[in-house]
């Protein structure tokens, strides 16, 4: 059905919720208000059929009116209902609740047996309360498949896509969960995810400070946990922390690790450390200290670029899986050869995609670096490192014979503005 019928727009939030339908099938809008999404999804042929909901009547009269103004009574059907209770198992196969506070919208999912076990896909926008909708989630079989973050005027909402099924998330991990969900895992981080981010670490912020002055005394496991959740958002917004690994600067504390890993290495026959900027070369004590020394363009050495040293860390176990160093400009060098990013993942971990997810970890902090084109090199021969590549949006540039007789080829990267 032509556009020309529909004498409204969608505000960003509900234009948000409406990119990530699924087209087909049967879609029930509950809380509907004025029925502008199900009516312009139906419009747009996006779904077959809408379901307008809502407790009251005087917005479901609301809706009523955009249906009839847009000539889809055959498109939408109109349900006085609390929530899903007028619905019945089968009907439809999506669902979106929104603009309400994560409390209401877990009652509304509680309010039918149901609602856990039909495979429906839920996208769900809260208002405010998000942290208390994860945990709810989390704990009635619900899985979060994705979530987005869009800015509407002043105000910056998240949307969850979620689904039947149960997260299985290390209770360490859970605060942090429950604070920010997916919000900047996967991907380069938009302004829009950023200004979430921002605006969640602020309200824990405040939270830490007011335990902190409160005259009752606060445990220090609980200020920890607030402590961790800011520290964890921190890594987000740096790039540093992904859906299954999150990145760990080089530091002192680190030797027992460093030689652990270096070791599997030589069990293997493998001699070079590919991303440890030189521990494959260099004793713990020197390794460390130019390597901090390379972090800031204060100290680092001559002829040498500044550079971040990452450990990759398994967020389940905590076990070191890989190593990624991102240098912040190229020489003439790592122009002709080493790129941006150097990356490599010890030998029992590999074919588990953590080398895909490390590449893009690096390309998050060249983002947060300012960095929008990546030089990345691999081997010709080397098929795995060039699909990693290739997924991670990398384009062939040129290739050339290196030692060893060895062709390697040059990919750059174009990573997205993140200010749009």
């Amino acid at each position: 059905m032509a556009l020309q019928n529909i004498s409204f727009q969608l505000s960003p939030r509900l234009q948000a919720i409406a990119s990530l339908v699924h087209p087909g099938g049967v879609l029930a809008d509950i809380g509907s208000d004025h029925g502008y999404l199900v009516t312009w999804l139906a419009a747009q042929g996006i779904i077959e059929k809408g379901l307008a909901c809502d407790i009251n009547t005087k917005p479901l009269e609301h809706s009523r009116s955009t249906v009839l103004r847009c000539g889809l009574e055959n498109k939408v059907d109109l349900r006085l209902s609390d929530g899903l209770k007028c619905l019945t198992p089968g009907e439809f196969s999506q669902c979106v609740i929104a603009g309400m506070g994560g409390d209401t919208i877990s009652e509304i999912l509680s309010g039918v047996s149901w609602s856990s076990k039909e495979p429906v896909r839920y996208l769900l926008q809260p208002n405010s309360k998000e942290d208390h909708l994860r945990e709810w989630l989390y704990h009635h079989s619900f899985q979060i498949q994705e979530e987005h973050a869009v800015k509407d005027g002043k105000f910056v909402y998240p949307i969850l896509v979620v689904e039947p099924g149960e997260m299985q998330i290390p209770i360490e991990q859970r605060p942090l969960f429950y604070a920010v969900g997916k919000i900047g895992e996967n991907n380069i981080i938009n302004h829009q995810e950023n200004a979430y981010l921002l605006r969640r670490r602020k309200a824990v912020l405040l939270r830490l400070e007011g335990k902190k002055s409160s005259l009752s005394q606060t445990p220090q496991q609980e200020l920890k946990v607030l402590e961790n959740i800011v520290e964890g958002i921190n890594r987000r917004l740096q790039g540093l922390e992904g859906e299954h690994l999150y990145l760990v600067r080089a530091n002192e504390d680190m030797r027992d690790t460093a030689e652990e890993y270096k070791e599997e290495h030589l069990q293997y026959g493998e001699t070079e450390l590919h991303g440890s900027a030189m521990m494959d070369s260099l004793p713990f004590d020197l390794w460390i200290r130019q390597t901090l020394d390379n972090a800031s363009p204060e100290t680092v050495q001559p002829n040498w670029v500044a550079a971040s040293t990452f450990f990759a860390v398994r967020r389940k176990d905590e076990r070191v899986v890989g190593m990624l160093d991102v240098r912040h400009r190229l020489n003439g060098f790592l122009q002709q050869y080493g790129g941006h990013i150097g990356y490599g993942v010890r030998p029992s971990e590999r074919k588990k995609g953590y080398a895909s997810e490390m590449l893009r970890l690096g390309l998050k902090y060249c983002c947060h670096l300012g960095i929008n084109r990546v030089m990345v090199s691999c081997y010709q021969d080397n098929e795995a490192s060039k699909k990693v590549i290739l997924k991670c949006g990398g384009v062939l540039e040129r290739e050339y014979l290196h030692r060893e007789g060895k062709i390697v080829q040059i990919y750059w990267i174009t990573l997205p503005d993140t200010n749009k």
